[in-house]
């Protein structure tokens, strides 16, 4: 079936710059237990998010506030809203998973996806490229690799757990032949939604609260684009698409 896909794909034209064709199975022996092909996506990135929030803290300076938002203390007004000393003409809020306690956004259709990875050295492994095989197994930084990931629907915290360790040393277990060392174990939370799609506008009563929120796993490639069209409406009156309105839940 994947390659099925891989070959549909292949075919597309609007596809054909971002796909080569498949490579030999032997290119990666050496390094992994063997499968049936391997094909090999170009023109990709790799996004530091902690280098890109670093930056933007700087870019940023003595206009960034860090604290915990106390919802209570935000006061609405017909032409402002206002927070202990600060005074605007509206507040976006980007929240993440956190926006199901936002007393004006929590009946959205949030849908939580906990994730967990290893972080660990491979031993005599030389290559550069992020390979997908039951698992992503992707170049960090300091000579460690990037291994994951989960999605789990059902967590009580946002801790790891030894379970899902277990599972993807497992798994990596059966797909790598060469041996490695776990350095780290992270989690992390996504905001994703009951539809898979972003969630963002004005609040229905209250329209100078807006929510910016819903990317799921497609943070990095999604923001751009939906953050641009957000202030389109908010700035020139240009209406978002109707894939990202928002559904509030029947809380009768």
């Amino acid at each position: 079936r994947s390659e099925n896909n891989w070959l549909t794909r292949s075919a597309d034209e609007g596809y054909q710059k971002y796909i080569t064709e498949l490579d030999l199975p032997e290119n990666f022996e050496e390094y992994y237990y063997p499968s049936f092909s391997y094909g090999e996506i170009t023109n990709s990135y790799q996004l530091d998010i902690n280098t890109l929030l670093n930056k933007t803290k700087s870019l940023l300076g003595d206009r960034l506030i860090e604290e915990f938002f106390e919802y209570e203390k935000l006061e609405i007004y017909d032409d402002h809203i206002s927070y202990k000393d600060q005074k605007a003409r509206r507040i976006i809020f980007c929240e993440g998973f956190q926006a199901r306690n936002n007393p004006w956004f929590n009946q959205l259709d949030f849908r939580p996806s906990k994730g967990e990875v290893l972080l660990l050295k491979i031993d005599d492994y030389q290559i550069e490229k992020l390979v997908r095989n039951k698992l992503f197994i992707c170049p960090y930084q300091d000579g460690l690799y990037w291994v994951g990931a989960a999605y789990i629907n059902q967590f009580e915290h946002c801790q790891p757990t030894k379970n899902e360790r277990f599972r993807l040393e497992s798994q990596l277990k059966e797909i790598l032949k060469s041996s490695f060392t776990i350095v780290d174990h992270l989690a992390g939370i996504r905001p994703a939604t009951k539809h898979r799609k972003p969630m963002i506008g004005p609040h229905p009563t209250f329209n100078r609260l807006f929510i910016f929120n819903g990317m799921g796993a497609k943070g990095s490639s999604l923001i751009p684009y939906w953050s641009k069209r957000l202030i389109n409406f908010i700035e020139e009156g240009i209406e978002l698409s109707s894939e990202v309105k928002l559904v509030f839940k029947n809380t009768d």
